[in-house]
């Protein structure tokens, strides 16, 4: 690009793909395609690595993403000075300096507030808009460009894209509920842990379970497809629930899978191990199991996330356990032991 170039406000098309590369970075690792094409750019484009860094800068110190800076793909960012660039003072911190004065100029990321969450907005010409909506340390409702809403559990983050004639969300952390509004024309597809989650009009809720994504389906129909090559798509009715994993199969529905929102978790015949598990996830409270034995009991309740003073009562009043309280949460033991 030339200084003419630069003064009449044009932009160097590079920016924009770096900006795309390090977005998408924000889903998953980058294909060793993508990361090649990453290290590329930042090599030839003038200021390239300052703006990546000032990038990934921007959304660590939200803390929205983890510091990818590790990764091969911008592990060295430095790039030498350019012209342009040549006349900033020595006294300056010059580095930060450069990727202020990129940012402000090819590009911008807006922090906002939504809900008791964060929006990230990647701000480019001609090019859509992807929006990363992230709740922080509590629970976040939203409503998105096209009137449908999202549910985030606490650290839930979601990549949202609008499209012309496509709705795309990226699942990237968390438990999420969706509420999808109906447009025929723009599909709304949620892309979460290998599955692509297509729906018109809908409700249903995504929980990234450790032994196999769960998808609880409350109204409309719903598409699930993998990347995997035979893999034919499974269709959902209201009031059912795909569990995926090893041997993904479908199974009545939770009505109770989006009460999160409200605060209530509702357990039926469940190991303690994984009561303890998901009250530690929504609460952000550690909910220790000190033995085996206690771990495979098995509970069934109603418990509030936000209330974790009710906990040690409901647990010491149907289980023959007792429980201890730690700075950081509970302990629980069998009486047994």
């Amino acid at each position: 690009m030339t200084n003419d170039e630069r003064q009449a406000g044009a932009r160097d098309p590079a920016f924009d793909a770096i900006a795309e590369l390090v977005t998408r970075g924000l889903a998953g690792p980058l294909s060793a395609e993508d990361s090649a094409e990453l290290d590329r750019l930042i090599e030839t484009t003038p200021n390239g690595g300052c703006f990546a860094e000032e990038l990934v800068d921007r959304w660590t110190l939200a803390g929205i993403a983890g510091d990818p800076r590790g990764t091969p793909a911008t592990s060295d960012l430095d790039v030498p000075v350019t012209e342009e660039y040549a006349a900033v003072p020595e006294t300056e911190e010059r580095g930060h300096g450069w990727r202020r004065r990129i940012v402000g100029l090819v590009a911008a990321v807006v922090v906002l507030a939504v809900g008791g969450g964060l929006a990230v907005h990647m701000l480019r010409s001609q090019a859509v808009q992807p929006v990363l909506i992230a709740a922080t340390d509590a629970p976040m409702t939203t409503t998105l460009q096209d009137g449908s809403r999202v549910s985030l559990s606490r650290d839930g983050k979601v990549l949202v894209r609008m499209e012309e004639h496509r709705r795309v969300l990226q699942q990237i952390g968390g438990e999420a509920y969706y509420e999808v509004a109906k447009d025929h024309t723009r599909p709304f597809t949620v892309e979460t842990s290998g599955y692509r989650v297509t729906a018109l009009g809908t409700r249903f809720n995504v929980s990234p379970d450790p032994t196999g994504t769960q998808i609880d389906l409350l109204e409309g129909r719903l598409r699930i497809e993998t990347d995997r090559p035979g893999d034919q798509p499974v269709f959902l009715t209201a009031g059912q629930r795909f569990v995926g994993g090893a041997h993904p199969r479908i199974e009545a529905a939770n009505p109770a899978a989006a009460d999160w929102r409200s605060g209530r978790l509702v357990f039926n015949d469940m190991p303690l191990s994984e009561v303890a598990a998901k009250l530690s996830y929504y609460s952000g409270r550690r909910v220790g199991i000190r033995s085996p034995a206690a771990g495979k009991l098995r509970f069934s309740g109603v418990l509030r996330w936000d209330m974790p003073g009710d906990w040690s009562a409901a647990f010491e009043a149907t289980l023959p356990v007792k429980v201890e309280q730690a700075p950081d949460g509970i302990e629980i033991v069998a009486l047994a032991d």
